[in-house]
């Protein structure tokens, strides 16, 4: 299946791209923001969570709405989660 461009690709760009991105560089510079991103790769499998706005975007593409990560992979998570623990990186989530 062929994606479709979106109609606007600055549209694209200021959902996924710079301005995300940005703001998520703030949050890591805290030890705050160091809780929250291993809290959601925990979680999710992502340091960024997947926003309905992405999703629809995906679909708008012709993707599915959801990309295949550990989020339809669940095999996948629980293996993220292991390598957490066995670092003591889950450690962070529970401070």
């Amino acid at each position: 299946m062929k994606s479709k461009v979106p109609a606007s690709p600055v549209r694209y760009y200021q959902l996924v791209g710079f301005r995300s991105q940005e703001l998520e560089l703030r949050k890591l510079l805290t030890n705050d923001g160091r809780k929250v991103v291993a809290g959601n790769v925990f979680e999710t499998g992502h340091s960024v969570r997947v926003v309905e706005e992405i999703c629809n975007l995906r679909k708008e593409m012709g993707l599915p709405s959801l990309p295949p990560t550990t989020l339809v992979h669940l095999d996948s998570l629980k293996e993220v989660r292991v390598l957490m623990k066995k670092t003591g990186v889950s450690e962070v989530v529970s401070e």
